[in-house]
């Protein structure tokens, strides 16, 4: 009979003058995994070091290189997993408790239920890890060309847990409609990564709305006769100090803040990295600055579609429309100050995030015009969501600028921000 063994490691420690060494628990990849997964989904992944990685786990980095060896792999693997996770209850019925039937078909008047099933499964398992989903939907950029084409064929699974259920409920959709309606259903559960805004109907109302967008007729499909209609954002400036901003607005997005470099940014503009320094003391300053002038875009833009609104529901359909084309003029702008903003300096983050704020109540606001019954925190949760879904679908669709491309985009957000 072969003896089973514990295995042993770890620094010795005395006990009774013995020498006793502590056994390596079975899961500790598993647990260094997920409490790289709630770092890199909260911090990003150039802010987290390994060995805040390893004393979260309560061991040396030392010990957490026995099981990665640095910490790209890492962050790949629980990039992955997070996306691997999502596909497996999807497809595992037993994920979504019979129960929970009547209340999929109270939320569900037109689809075919098994979509209802799979979208609260989803909902389930993103609700659940909340804190990691930025891995999958912000951080995977800095993913190299092979881990970020298993992500996607991770991504493509997952909607195709959607596509089936929904093209029986719906067979009039084209392959494409199907895949446009559920990126959008997905964005609307992952809206719920992207803030902290609770509720304990959240996952009820996440569903719900997904449910609702999956009904949605989307405007016709580009086609080869539709021309695209190029944004020209006006004459390059000519001044140093502006430059510098829009260069380096674009590394922040290409590379991200922590990897963009002064000489980078200076080179773009034919400065070198000391040069630079004359305008901008830190690469934080001129963060501060690129996310200012992001702000002060937004507003303007919000103040011109509402202007001439008339009505709440007007205000929604224009506000929305001038959201949507800003992210598909400036995707690498918009996609900074959505996510750069942890990394501006103390002093002036507060006043950015109160920006950020102060927009998203003028989105509320509207909303509950039209819905007065719905309490704020349910608002806020639709108003994510409709956000959200503005960002995937973009993705998707690579912010095609024609006008037809931005329409469908824009009829999936309306949905959401309008549903009974």
């Amino acid at each position: 009979m072969t003896e089973t063994r514990q295995r042993v490691v770890g620094p010795p420690s005395s006990r009774n003058g013995r020498t006793v060494r502590t056994a390596r628990p079975s899961d500790r990849k598993d647990q260094i995994a997920e409490a790289a997964a709630v770092a890199f989904g909260r911090r990003g992944y150039h802010a987290v070091g390994l060995s805040d990685i390893a004393a979260e786990v309560g061991i040396s980095a030392p010990a957490l290189y026995r099981h990665f060896p640095n910490k790209y792999a890492l962050f790949a693997h629980v990039a992955v997993a997070e996306m691997a996770s999502l596909v497996a209850v999807a497809t595992d019925p037993a994920t979504v408790p019979d129960a929970d039937a009547d209340a999929d078909a109270d939320a569900d008047d037109h689809a075919d239920a098994d979509a209802a099933r799979v979208l609260r499964a989803i909902t389930r398992g993103t609700v659940a890890h909340r804190d990691h989903g930025s891995l999958y939907r912000w951080e995977a950029r800095f993913l190299d060309d092979t881990d970020r084409a298993l992500l996607r064929d991770r991504t493509r699974a997952l909607r195709a847990c959607l596509i089936g259920p929904l093209r029986r409920a719906r067979p009039e959709l084209t392959e494409r409609d199907a895949i446009v309606l559920t990126a959008g259903a997905l964005g609307v559960v992952a809206s719920v990564t992207t803030h902290d805004v609770s509720d304990e109907r959240l996952e009820d109302v996440l569903v719900g709305l997904a449910t609702h967008l999956l009904t949605t007729p989307l405007p016709p499909e580009p086609d080869s006769d539709d021309e695209a209609t190029p944004w020209h954002p006006g004459p390059r400036p000519r001044a140093k100090r502006e430059l510098l901003v829009t260069e380096a607005l674009k590394a922040f997005d290409r590379l991200g803040y922590h990897s963009a470099t002064l000489e980078e940014i200076g080179g773009a503009v034919g400065l070198n990295a000391s040069s630079v320094y004359r305008y901008f003391p830190t690469k934080a300053a001129l963060l501060t600055a690129g996310l200012e002038r992001c702000t002060h875009q937004i507003d303007a833009v919000t103040e011109a579609a509402l202007v001439d609104a008339a009505g709440p529901e007007a205000a929604i359909r224009a506000l929305t429309a001038a959201y949507v084309r800003l992210w598909f003029q400036r995707p690498e702008v918009m996609s900074v100050y959505a996510t750069q903003v942890g990394n501006v300096p103390a002093e002036h983050r507060e006043d950015l995030r109160q920006a950020q704020r102060d927009h998203l109540d003028e989105w509320v606001c509207l909303v509950r015009e039209v819905r007065p019954t719905l309490p704020i925190a349910l608002a806020k949760l639709r108003v994510q969501a409709a956000l959200s879904v503005v960002v995937d679908v973009g993705r998707l669709l690579h912010f095609d600028p024609r006008p037809s491309a931005r329409a469908r985009v824009e009829a999936l957000a309306v949905a959401v921000l309008l549903a009974p």
